[in-house]
This record gives structure tokens, C-alpha cells and sequence, in this order.
């Protein structure tokens, strides 16, 4: 009866250790490849509405944690480029936020 015991315990534990260390390596990956892709998209879409856009770039991950990524929109003409910051892949957030129209 306590083989028994053992037996099923050894498998339990073992079945917890590679679930402890595979789910948080699993999610971070998928949220780390994820950000800068839906960050993008939604930055493109923001731009759309100014006028001179040259081109819109995204950093890789959300630095800190806020649900949100930085983006930088450039404009043609020598004007000076835009920050705002624009939702992560895994966030409840939507769309993008950062200073005014100019």
C-alpha cells in the first residue's frame, strides 16, 4: 500500500515540476513574440489619421508591464516624430494612447 502511495506521488510531483516550469516559459514566449506584432498594427492604424506619416516602429515587449508597448510614429517634412504607446498582444487594453495630434 505505501509502494502504492509513493508510486503515484513520484508522478504527481514530477507532473507538477515540468507544469511549474513549461506554462511560465510557454507564456512568455507567446506574450514576448506577440507585443511588437499587435503594437504595430494598431499604431499603423492610429497613424493613419495624420497627415505625413513616414513610417511607424514598435519595441519588441512591454517594458514595463503596463499592458501597453512604445511606439514611435515618424512624419515626413523634418517634423519631429510622436511617442505614444500602443496595447500589448496579452492585455485587456485597446488601442494606442500618447500625447496629442500635432
Amino acid at each position: 500500500m505505501i509502494n502504492l502511495f509513493w508510486d503515484h506521488f513520484g508522478k504527481i510531483v514530477v507532473i507538477s515540476l515540468v507544469l511549474v516550469v513549461l506554462c511560465p516559459v510557454t507564456c512568455a514566449l507567446v506574450r514576448y513574440t506577440g507585443d511588437q506584432e499587435v503594437a504595430t498594427e494598431a499604431a499603423n492604424e492610429w497613424a493613419k489619421k495624420l497627415p505625413n506619416v513616414d513610417g511607424v516602429e514598435c519595441v519588441t515587449w512591454d517594458s514595463d508591464m503596463d499592458g501597453y508597448v512604445s511606439c514611435t510614429v515618424y512624419r515626413e517634412g523634418g517634423l519631429d516624430p510622436l511617442y505614444i504607446e500602443c496595447a500589448g498582444a496579452w492585455t485587456l487594453n485597446d488601442g494606442c494612447r500618447g500625447r496629442g495630434r500635432q
